[in-house]
């Protein structure tokens, strides 16, 4: 073995140059490999091929897809039905919300014919009530200070003066049926 080292290629530690790597590995180990798996391939290939059966009969495979129309066919009647059912449920509850629209837009008449004959304007507040020509609110559940003075006098910052000529000290305390005297400004 020649120990000359050329300067750009240095020897190996077993003392193999890289030539001889490759000599002695030899450059078609890789493409070696790549046939033999090719040849394994087409083995079972061929093999699967000569152990399968000719497929499946021929009055079966008719019999399945005449199965198979009947199926589609009820599916499609079923989705039919669905879609009518649903059309007939949409009408229904149409008909229901009007019903109930309806039964409260007379439930409304009736309360405002009571209060009009009671003195009592559409919106709940009454007719004047005295010395400076206010109107009078009898306070229903939920409502608050602000809420009546933005629906009768169309600003919330009247609240305030709505509770001072009540004498209400705390405006969360409104009891449901309380008479509340409004301000000339909201007579409106």
């Amino acid at each position: 073995m020649n120990q000359t080292m050329k300067a750009h290629q240095p020897a190996h530690e077993d003392g193999w140059e890289a030539e001889e790597y490759e000599a002695a590995a030899g450059p078609n180990v890789l493409w070696g490999r790549v046939v033999a798996l090719a040849a394994l391939v087409l083995i079972a290939f061929f093999l699967g091929r000569w152990s399968a059966a000719g497929g499946p009969d021929e009055s079966d495979l008719q019999a399945l897809r005449a199965e198979l129309q009947e199926v589609s066919a009820e599916n499609e009647t079923l989705e039919n039905e669905l879609a009518a059912q649903a059309l007939l449920l949409e009408e229904q509850t149409a008909a229901a919300a009007t019903d109930d629209q309806a039964a409260t837009d007379d439930e409304a008449a009736a309360e405002n014919e009571a209060a009009e004959e009671d003195g009592v304007d559409g919106n709940g507040a009454t007719d004047p009530v005295g010395e400076d020509e206010g109107l009078a609110y009898k306070v229903q559940p939920g409502d608050t200070l602000r809420a009546i003075a933005r629906r009768f006098c169309g600003d919330v910052e009247l609240g305030d003066m709505i509770g001072a000529k009540n004498n209400i000290k705390d405006p969360t305390a409104l009891k449901a049926g309380q008479l509340l005297k409004l301000p000339a400004e909201c007579a409106r």
